[in-house]
């Protein structure tokens, strides 16, 4: 991969692009059961397997060309984050 990095009047422009990316970082499930993913750049998956769960994330930022998606084992399931 090839990383490009332009600074003009001290605004890194690589930074920019990569907040549009940034995702949900360090997600570990406290209560309940689910897993969590980074299928891509840019995108977060969390699979649920029981119906209520609790998460806690180091940071959870949702960039505007990014992705988190939620997995739950039906309608009436329940994610605290």
């Amino acid at each position: 991969a090839l990383a490009l990095c332009i600074t003009i009047m001290g605004i890194s422009y690589s930074s920019a692009v990569n907040a549009h990316k940034e995702i949900p970082t360090g997600g570990n499930a406290v209560a309940g059961t689910a897993s969590i993913t980074s299928p891509s750049i840019g995108n977060v998956n969390t699979n649920q397997s029981s119906d209520r769960a609790i998460i806690e994330w180091n940071s959870f930022n949702i960039g505007n060309d990014a992705k988190a998606e939620f997995f739950q084992p039906n309608s009436n399931s329940l994610t605290v984050n």
